[in-house]
């Protein structure tokens, strides 16, 4: 669970995902290489995808702030150091306005 980002109400957003669409193989989103064909074919599923941004906030809702090691597959086009790297910048930048 994560401080900063927060979950979609419910998981209605799913059944319009592109990722769920028939003939889509949910391997392509768990790639083997950080930028292996997979990778390039599960962003561009991604960036067609109605949902994205439903997406992108469920997937780091659930993630929080773990580490690199902990976060698997591609999400809403972003990696898991993508994701990390969001995520820092989230913080910090709640931290700063925080601060002020």
């Amino acid at each position: 669970m994560s401080a900063y980002f927060t979950a979609p109400a419910d998981d209605r957003w799913l059944r319009n995902a592109a990722c769920r669409r028939p003939g889509v193989d949910p391997d392509w989103f768990f790639p083997l290489q950080e930028n292996g064909p997979s990778l390039s074919l599960a962003r561009s599923i991604c960036d067609r995808c109605p949902v994205q941004l439903l997406c992108l906030r469920d997937a780091m809702a659930s993630e929080g702030g773990k580490p690199l090691g902990s976060r698997h597959g591609v999400y809403a086009g972003m990696t898991p150091g993508q994701r990390v790297a969001l995520y820092r910048q989230v913080r910090e930048r709640a931290n700063g306005e925080a601060a002020a």
